[in-house]
């Protein structure tokens, strides 16, 4: 009942967006889907693609925009950097985490208050981005929409994750070759929407883009 719920939620979110109608998916599309997915991301072996993060807060009336790219290496390497409107940089590889910011000139790194919590949700991340969502399922009730978008909608198993993330959404374009956006959705009202442009796939990477322990910023020369 609470899946119903939390999924009829954000699909009304998503129509008051401004989104079309949408299809619920039955067992066998929603399998569908996820099997076409994984062929279409699953053989990626690198992948760079840029992004606009936008942080919906009722409380305010402006949207908080910014801009990035990510970076992904099969299995789990993962940089999430920040360049506008100030410049941050998240990196997890080979079990470590580590995050940094730009203060005064000088890269600084900051402490991690849970580091296995930042590990999860970077390996989660680096899943999705190489199409894995069927080995979510033991974290994550999956549920699927047809549509001008295909749209994936993730509400967390764990009561304590959903007091803090009701639902993750997936949106792909019409071909499912690529994800086009990714709306986190919180208990009320705020969300935030990853959208993703331009992308580059299997291009060699210089290993110290993941390097954990200095700043590299190489995405902002």
């Amino acid at each position: 009942m609470l899946l119903r719920v939390l999924v009829c939620a954000c699909l009304c979110a998503s129509l008051a967006e401004g989104q079309q109608p949408e299809e619920p998916l039955d067992a066998a599309g929603l399998q569908g889907l996820l099997d076409q997915v994984e062929e279409a991301l699953g053989g990626i072996r690198t992948l760079r693609t840029d992004f606009v993060q936008e942080k919906h807060l009722m409380m305010f009336d402006e949207v908080v925009r910014s801009e990035g790219v990510c970076v992904f290496e099969r299995p789990d390497r993962v940089r999430f950097e920040i360049t506008s409107p100030f410049q941050s940089l998240l990196l997890s590889a080979d079990g470590r985490a580590a995050k940094y910011e730009r203060l005064d000139g000088r890269w600084q790194r900051l402490e991690l208050p849970h580091p296995d919590a930042v590990l999860a949700v970077t390996r989660q991340i680096a899943a999705w981005m190489g199409g894995d969502f069927q080995q979510q399922q033991e974290l994550y009730q999956l549920s699927g929409f047809a549509g001008e978008q295909p749209r994936l909608v993730l509400v967390p198993r764990a009561e304590g994750l959903r007091k803090r993330l009701s639902a993750i959404e997936v949106l792909f374009d019409a071909e499912l070759q690529r994800i086009e956006q990714v709306i986190l959705r919180e208990p009320g009202d705020d969300f935030t929407r990853l959208s993703f442009g331009a992308e580059v796939r299997d291009a060699p990477l210089d290993g110290a883009l993941f390097d954990t322990s200095r700043a590299t910023p190489a995405m902002l020369d």
